[in-house]
């Protein structure tokens, strides 16, 4: 009884921090990783005759950075048995979805030199950010680690990189759900009360579980944060944010990128009876037509 208590602990404690990374190459090529199936985790690729393929097995990742030239930068932190949160061994890897070529970049057991969890590349592919114990800490390649942003965060869950190369980091904590960005040494705060809602009808109702996922950009350099609170994506706009997408009931958008079309390619995941997902979502915001395109996991 005692281990089937904790399966279930452990498989709800991965539904309530699971993967967000999602993306679509040139030639509608979906790739995504996820952390509930094939032992510890899969990088998975949907084929554009929507064919899925496990590319990587017993592969744990909650995030990757993708560059302009369309290569993952996979962040990976595995756990020893029993070990607190950052113990163990820590990866950066470099993943040419032409050739499925996976390259180690960096592999440490010290969290202060490198963590891999939430990460973005520079600009120049030349160092990563990455946040531990609610800092943004950015690491050379080939040399040290510092801490690139002097103020403590609530709770960091993604970092990105815009078209212009200025960093953004979302805080669930700051101001009922935050977005910050990051330019010429400066830390402007761009939104707040970004998890407010009347009637919200969350994933989780521990409000440790509820948080902003994935921060994401559109073609013209738009920021676009979702959430499992309210199970939305919504547009980052001056005037407050912009409704764009909702779940469905014990789903919501834990990650999702653009296809060439503007669309939305949204991978959800939810609990019900247990895990549920991820399923992949084609959503046109002109018809606003939902299509799942994946839901076989």
């Amino acid at each position: 009884m005692k281990r089937f208590i904790s399966i279930i602990f452990i498989i709800s404690g991965l539904i309530a921090h699971p993967s967000w990374a999602i993306t679509i190459t040139h030639d509608g090529t979906i790739y995504f990783v996820d952390v509930l199936h094939n032992e510890t985790g899969t990088l998975w690729r949907l084929s554009k005759d929507l064919k899925l393929t496990a590319v990587l097995t017993d592969f744990h990742s909650h995030d990757f950075h993708v560059d302009k030239d369309g290569i993952l930068w996979i962040a990976q932190a595995i756990w020893k048995t029993g070990s607190v949160e950052g113990e163990g061994i820590n990866l950066l890897f470099r993943f040419d979805p032409k050739t499925e070529k996976l390259d180690t970049i960096i592999e440490t057991r010290d969290w202060d030199l490198f963590y891999g969890s939430a990460i973005a590349m520079s600009s120049t592919n030349k160092s990563v950010y990455f946040s531990i114990h609610d800092r943004i800490l950015r690491k050379d390649l080939n040399g040290s680690t510092h801490f690139e942003i002097d103020q403590v965060f609530g709770h960091v869950n993604d970092l990105a990189l815009d078209k212009n190369g200025v960093l953004w980091i979302t805080d669930t904590q700051k101001d009922n759900g935050a977005v910050y960005k990051w330019s010429n040494n400066k830390l402007e705060l761009v939104a707040t009360q970004l998890l407010k809602a009347n009637h919200a009808e969350p994933i989780f109702e521990e409000k440790r579980h509820q948080f902003l996922s994935a921060l994401v950009f559109d073609e013209q350099n738009r920021p676009y944060v979702s959430d499992n609170y309210k199970r939305q994506i919504c547009r980052i706009d001056r005037s407050g944010p912009k409704l764009i997408y909702q779940s469905e009931k014990s789903w919501y958008p834990a990650g999702f990128c653009f296809d060439r079309n503007s669309a939305l390619i949204i991978m959800e995941t939810g609990w019900g009876r247990g895990a549920l997902g991820p399923r992949i979502i084609r959503y046109n915001l002109q018809t606003q037509k939902k299509e799942i395109i994946c839901d076989k996991l």
